[in-house]
């Protein structure tokens, strides 16, 4: 009786290693995971600068395709007036960021309406970034 159970308990825990690991890919997929983060805006004359860098902590290389940009900058003093605001979308070429990795960008935007600014400065930024 005791060889019957300890064979049935044999099986069992077969049973049960084959459905958890049997005929599955448990690997994880390589994705990269890149993130963006600001450390300036600039404003030139007709010229709206912000710079930054990508970072990769992902297990694979992957390349940026497209960001969408909203830029508020307000002054520092002066209750904070607005100074300059827009949403635009950058679509950068060949913008590879390997696995691991951090790399300085810097995005911009050609607009009429935008004033040049040397004074101290307060900016907020939102951001969606698209990879493959």
């Amino acid at each position: 009786m005791l060889h019957v159970l300890k064979r049935a308990a044999v099986v069992f825990v077969a049973a049960v290693m084959l459905s958890i690991f049997g005929g599955h890919d448990n690997a994880a997929e390589a994705k990269a995971n890149i993130t963006w983060t600001t450390t300036d805006v600039v404003l030139e004359f007709k010229k709206c600068i912000v710079k930054g860098y990508f970072t990769n902590t992902g297990d694979t290389g992957g390349y940026v395709t497209k960001m969408d940009f909203t830029v508020d900058v307000r002054t520092a003093t002066d209750g904070e007036k607005n100074i300059y605001s827009a949403t635009w979308t950058y679509s950068p070429e060949d913008c590879y960021i390997p696995a691991g990795s951090q790399e300085n960008w810097s995005f911009w935007l050609n607009d009429e309406s935008c004033p040049r600014w040397t004074g101290d400065k307060h900016w907020s930024i939102r951001f969606t970034i698209h990879n493959k």
